[in-house]
């Protein structure tokens, strides 16, 4: 999962898939969707902040999401639904490595993406 954020949110924004604009991943391409890619980026800040500490990241993957022009608001079933989807996903994978290892790459790379 190293990395995976940050390289899915420079996809993002380069590229735009072409599923529906609700789904999360394309089923032609196997590939994220914006939504999708947005999705697990507000996944992994919920994490950050559960599981290494970090406050105020959720907040600011929103308003990161806003700025891209997808916005999340959950308390929206559906919107929190797929947040919670990909931070299963993201809890269940990092047991492998650990959370020391996570965390500190989370800093590194996804945390800094939102100042931008």
């Amino acid at each position: 999962m190293r990395g995976k954020i940050a390289a899915i949110l420079t996809v993002f924004s380069a590229s735009a898939a072409s599923a529906d604009p609700g789904d999360l991943m394309d089923e032609k391409t196997h590939q994220l969707t914006d939504r999708g890619a947005i999705a697990l980026m507000i996944g992994g800040a919920e994490v950050s902040e559960l599981r290494c500490g970090l406050k105020g990241q959720i907040s600011a993957a929103i308003r990161k999401a806003d700025r891209l022009g997808l916005h999340f608001d959950l308390n929206n079933k559906v919107d929190f639904s797929d947040v919670l989807f990909f931070a299963t996903n993201i809890t269940s994978g990092v047991k492998q490595d650990g959370w020391g290892a996570w965390c500190q790459n989370y800093k590194d790379t996804s945390a800094k993406l939102f100042n931008e």
